[in-house]
């Protein structure tokens, strides 16, 4: 896992010379949502069992979850990109 994170910076920066941003973002990140959703159902299909009914969520937790995954996600994608394509993968080391 370490490794697979840690080459990350550089594919990335490798690829953002060919392909824009935010598309070479998407396709990066349709490819893991897939790999994820694979991974769960073949999980529970190894299981054998049939997962248990999530509860139901309010608008309010609809409203959190909205904002957490904006900031959390859409915004440090769009920072993480536009760090590894302005700066020097080296940099980091520095600091």
């Amino acid at each position: 896992m370490v490794a697979i994170w840690g080459a990350n910076f550089s594919l990335v920066k490798v690829a953002l010379r060919d392909f824009p941003e935010l598309a070479f973002n998407a396709f990066r990140l349709a490819i893991a949502s897939a790999i994820f959703l694979a991974a769960i159902w073949w999980q529970h299909s190894r299981a054998g069992a049939v997962p248990a009914r999530a509860p139901l969520l309010t608008r309010a937790d609809w409203a959190r979850l909205v904002v957490l995954g904006i900031v959390g996600h859409l915004v440090y994608q769009l920072l993480f990109l536009a760090g590894v394509k302005n700066r020097h993968l080296l940099v980091p080391l520095v600091l």
